[in-house]
């Protein structure tokens, strides 16, 4: 198989969720998005222009890592804690 070469726009559409997965870990663990910070699917395919199917998976993939908490009324934030 061949080198995939990241473009600007295919590069989302090729690796869709573990992108998406890697720019919001990323996020959290910088700090850009804050504890507490509520995560919005529809904004967030939006954001990354994909569906939302992709999102679905990397907010998965961080809820099974703790990063992110869902809570009762289906509510996705990022995992508020304490230093």
């Amino acid at each position: 198989m061949g080198v995939v070469t990241m473009e600007a726009e295919g590069s989302v559409r090729r690796h869709g969720g573990r992108y998406i997965y890697e720019e919001l870990r990323k996020q959290i663990l910088t700090l850009q998005l804050k504890p507490g910070a509520q995560l919005d699917e529809v904004s967030l395919a939006a954001q990354f222009g994909v569906s939302r199917s992709p999102v679905r998976d990397a907010l998965a993939r961080l809820i099974s890592e703790g990063l992110v908490t869902i809570l009762p009324n289906r509510t996705t934030l990022v995992t508020p804690f304490e230093i």
